[in-house]
Order: structure tokens, then sequence, then C-alpha cells
């Protein structure tokens, strides 16, 4: 969840014209934002992207509101006093696809 929530803010922060190191010409249709992991072991190896089955055919407004969504459920599950703790989330929307080192 960590990851699609730094897209996600990168996304909004972008959109509300935070973020002033970018080009001018940038555009969020004309790049894909992808976050993902460089590993410690495999320096030398490229960039490891991380996306979830869900995003291959969301939009970028359909990424944006599906994260809200799910955030959503979240907090109302966390503040639902009959259901009980977990650790394990059950959520198909956030299957993450498989990612090798």
């Amino acid at each position: 969840i960590q990851l699609v929530l730094y897209k996600y803010l990168f996304i909004k922060a972008f959109q509300a014209g935070n973020i002033k190191h970018l080009p001018t010409d940038f555009s969020l249709e004309d790049y894909e934002i992808a976050s993902g992991f460089w590993f410690f072991r495999k320096l030398s190896s490229n960039f490891t992207p991380y996306t979830l089955k869900a995003e291959k055919d969301l939009t970028l407004d359909g990424f944006l509101a599906e994260v809200e969504t799910f955030l959503q459920k979240v907090v109302e599950n966390m503040l639902d006093a009959s259901i009980p703790f977990s650790d394990v989330m059950d959520v198909d929307l956030w299957e993450e696809e498989e990612v090798s080192e």
C-alpha cells in the first residue's frame, strides 16, 4: 500500500501545483508515474516497478478514485468497533503483481 500511496500523493501534489522542480512542459498524460524498488543486492539492475493488478485497466482519474475508495474503506474499518483487528487485508483490488528481485 505504501508504494501506491507514494504514487497517489505525487499525482495529487502535482495536480495542486505543489511540485515546482519538474520541466515546465511536464504532463501526467505524457509520462507513466511508477513506484517501485531498487534492490540493494542488485544495484546494477534496473528499477523494478510495482503495480497492482487493478491498475492495468485504470485511467489516471480511475486510479485516484480507486485509491480514495480504498482509503475510505480502510478508515471506516479501523473505526468500526464491530470489526475485529486483523493485520491482513482481504481486498482483491489490492492484489499485487509479483515482483522479482
